[in-house]
């Protein structure tokens, strides 16, 4: 199965509901770590973490449509994505299904696949909570936000702050979230090199010590609410970055590209590859996009976004675009 569209939010947005049978396109967030801190081993196997979420208009689309009781199909424009249950937007569909025995029924869901992969930006765990806001609401299931987070976690540990967007920190191994105060003055220039990072091989190297994290968690977030984007880049740090970049050189070389040209910070999100300069307004970005050129790097100009995912009332692309 190829293609796909899709967005989510737990409040549905546009003009009515979607007639009965009809497909539905949900549109997918990305994110970026506004700084990601490692306070230890858990029994669990996961590591103890304070960071901050922030939705960015960079998104996947994803389309859902009915399919024969028990059957769930996932399919991508993406080769490279897989189609059966190693898919989260298939987990999540499962998980739904067999939470709500007797009340869901069969989906087919097309994904279309705009963020790129193994960046950080947390693209699988995005189509999967827009998979469990967009079935609760065709299953008729009526599962509160709190519910669908709760089964998010279950997913991945990142599902829940998909389900609710905007700004969010995050404990625990991040699903525990605080609302923070939305983000509005910033513009984000992203930049990927051509390499996909591990999630767990990412962990696996991070050395854990002695760190500022509960400062400068508290400085990001004071940063934040004040709308004092110096005092929230100067905070930013990735205890995951060092790591990376040993392995990476480029990692290293996209920050000092950065942080040369006057962003007010420079981190990576999550595991990597990508990483991010905060700046305040998109043409700040356009204008240091546009010394990348010969370099070989991708570049999105981005947004914060209020949400994690939505409805939409038709399909489109993804609003983040590569340079």
């Amino acid at each position: 199965m190829n293609d796909s569209e899709a967005r989510s939010r737990i409040r549905t947005q546009g003009t009515g509901e979607p007639a009965a049978g009809a497909p539905v396109v949900y549109e997918a967030f990305a994110k970026l770590n506004l700084g990601l801190w490692i306070l230890g081993k858990r029994r669990d196997g996961y590591h103890e973490i304070l960071t901050v979420y922030q939705s960015i208009d960079l998104s996947d689309e994803l389309v859902f449509e009915d399919a024969p009781d028990g059957v769930i199909e996932v399919g991508s424009d993406r080769p490279d994505v897989p189609s059966g249950p190693a898919n989260l937007a298939f987990q999540a569909a499962a998980l739904l299904r067999d939470e709500c025995d007797g009340r869901a029924g069969g989906v087919r869901v097309r994904i279309r696949k705009r963020i790129p992969s193994g960046a950080g930006l947390g693209g699988g765990s995005s189509d999967a909570a827009a998979t469990l806001v967009a079935l609760n609401e065709r299953w008729a299931l009526g599962l509160e936000a709190a519910v669908l987070e709760r089964l998010g976690a279950r997913i991945g540990s990142d599902v829940p702050f998909f389900v609710r967007g905007g700004t969010q920190a995050g404990r625990g191994r991040g699903e525990i979230l605080e609302p923070l105060r939305a983000l509005e003055n910033a513009a984000f220039l992203l930049v990927l090199p051509d390499l996909q990072i591990s999630t767990p091989w990412a962990f696996a190297r991070a050395k854990i010590g002695l760190t500022r994290s509960g400062s400068a968690f508290s400085m990001v977030k004071l940063g934040i609410q004040d709308g004092d984007l110096r005092r929230l880049g100067a905070a930013l740090g990735n205890d995951l970055e060092a790591a990376v970049a040993a392995e990476y050189p480029v990692i290293e070389e996209i920050h000092s590209f950065l942080e040369s040209r006057g962003c007010a910070g420079v981190a990576m999100t999550g595991s990597g590859s990508g990483v991010f300069g905060v700046l305040g307004s998109l043409d700040q970005a356009r204008a240091v996009r546009a010394e990348m050129s010969g370099k070989g790097w991708t570049a999105f100009l981005v947004r914060p976004s209020a949400t994690g995912n939505r409805r939409l009332e038709r399909a489109a692309g993804a609003r983040g675009g590569p340079a």
